[in-house]
């Protein structure tokens, strides 16, 4: 959680919640990733970072669109 009691960051060794991802990203992954399931959410200042089972790491913007894949 950050100073506001919000929350800021998800980690699982398994498939998180479809509830704590948010919507668009999770529309996303589901379409262009269909075998896979995110195991960590991160929200950041300006992005919000996922980690799939595979580990491939995805960035994206406060609104969800895709930004990038991390190296």
């Amino acid at each position: 959680f950050n100073r506001n009691k919000k929350i800021d960051s998800v980690k699982g060794v398994s498939k998180l919640p479809d509830s704590v991802i948010p919507e668009k990203i999770l529309s996303y992954v589901t379409s262009k990733y269909p075998g896979n399931y995110i195991i960590e959410w991160d929200l950041d200042k300006t992005t919000q970072e996922i980690k799939l089972d595979n580990k491939l790491e995805m960035v994206f913007n406060h609104s969800g669109d895709f930004l990038r894949i991390d190296d």
